[in-house]
């Protein structure tokens, strides 16, 4: 691969072998399909992971109720301590190389060194602390000033490829430099109708969330009515939307769900395997190809915003409410797209938040940018449908 002209790979191999081993470190054109993840993964690829028990195991206890500060400190004076003990294991295997525990403790501990190293080298006071059962994990708010040394110096040019890239989206990355090119949907609008039916108000804002999901469940099971025969997804954005559906649901029977993420493929399998079968899920919005009868219709019960007790989750949305709101829509579009797989497939999309409309009137600009999702968007109006366009007007409004 490293000798040959066109090579394949994942963001995260990439970017472990351009910054690690250098194998792919002059690259005359870079080009990354599904570009709409790559601030993820570059989110994910520069956190840091402290593990409780490594450290433990060589005698370093992480701080209790970590902050900023306490890592900060505590990684700055454990630094010089690990550097210490490495030289140490180095210098004992110079008289005794095959020193088995040796080799062993000086590879813990290296790991160690390089994980705090990484830390102090990449951290500024924006970073988030949080902590889990086994790790302290810190992590950038955002990724801009990790962009150009992490991807862009090892090439000459990048080309950015997704079905829904917003400019927002390059501007979290740092992006300010470019050419966007808005290539029109080939597949017919007719083929791929969302019909809009504001249908529940899920926002944790609403007076009576028993009474919303009522409404939910009602919809959801007049719109499965509609399609006794045919397989379909509900996209149901958390784990207590699934268990409502999968519990209230006059067909049940056919529904295939999962309740944890080990569950997903599972889950995933039997649906493709059944011949009438709803796959119940929060998670299915991207990664899955199901063409045809392999699914004719589906609904978005809910506007897929992210979770806010992620702590740089709400930081972010505290910093710039466009880029929360850009995410969602994001993630809404890629949901849309999971079941018009073809130009001569056909697919109905049915989506039943309330606030969909207050969404496109707030994010006009963003959603405009994903035209070919807009061009097929209808309101459900009792027994008839009309163009979104007819109730926005027709007049775009163009990104600043």
């Amino acid at each position: 691969a490293i000798s040959s002209n066109l090579v394949a790979m994942n963001i995260f191999y990439f970017l472990f072998e351009a910054n690690y081993t250098q194998d792919f470190s002059n690259i005359k054109l870079l080009c990354i399909d599904e570009a709409h993840k790559l601030e993820s993964s570059l989110l994910q690829f520069v956190e840091v992971r402290l593990n409780k028990r490594r450290f433990k195991r060589e005698g370093y206890t992480l701080p209790l109720s970590p902050t900023f500060a306490s890592i900060n400190k505590w990684t700055k004076e454990v630094v010089p301590q690990l550097t210490e003990t490495y030289t140490e294991l180095v210098e004992s295997l110079s008289l005794d190389p095959q020193n088995v525990l040796a080799i062993d403790k000086g590879i813990s501990i290296k790991g160690l060194l390089d994980l705090c190293s990484r830390y102090i080298q990449l951290s500024d006071n924006t970073w988030i602390i949080e902590e889990d059962d086994n790790n302290v994990i810190c992590k950038p708010v955002w990724t801009k000033k990790y962009t150009e040394p992490f991807i862009f110096k090892h090439t000459d040019k990048v080309i950015l490829v997704s079905a829904t890239l917003p400019r927002k989206a390059l501007a979290a990355l740092g992006i300010d430099d470019y050419e966007y090119i808005n290539i029109p949907s080939g597949f017919t609008p007719v083929l791929r109708p969302i019909i809009w039916i504001p249908a529940a108000n899920l926002a944790r804002s609403a007076e009576n969330p028993l009474m919303e999901m009522k409404k939910l469940i009602a919809s959801v099971d007049a719109i499965i009515a509609k399609f006794p025969k045919k397989k379909g997804i509900i996209h149901t954005t958390n784990y207590k939307i699934t268990q409502e559906v999968i519990t209230q649901s006059k067909y049940k029977s056919r529904m295939f769900f999962h309740s944890t993420s080990k569950e997903r493929q599972t889950a995933l399998d039997n649906f493709k395997l059944s011949s009438d079968g709803i796959l119940v899920s929060p998670s299915f919005t991207e990664g899955i190809d199901l063409p045809y009868d392999g699914c004719r219709w589906q609904i978005i019960c809910k506007l897929p915003y992210q979770d806010l007790s992620d702590k740089q989750t709400k930081a972010r949305l505290e910093a710039d409410p466009e880029w929360y709101a850009t995410a969602a829509i994001t993630t809404l579009v890629q949901a849309y797209g999971r079941i018009m797989r073809a130009p001569d497939d056909s697919g109905v999309t049915y989506i039943l938040d309330t606030g969909l409309l207050s969404a496109i009137k707030r994010w006009r600009s963003v959603f405009n940018q994903m035209d070919w999702f807009m061009e097929a968007l209808y309101v459900s109006e009792g027994k008839t449908i009309r163009p979104i366009s007819e109730i926005l007007g027709t007049v775009k409004i163009e990104d600043e």
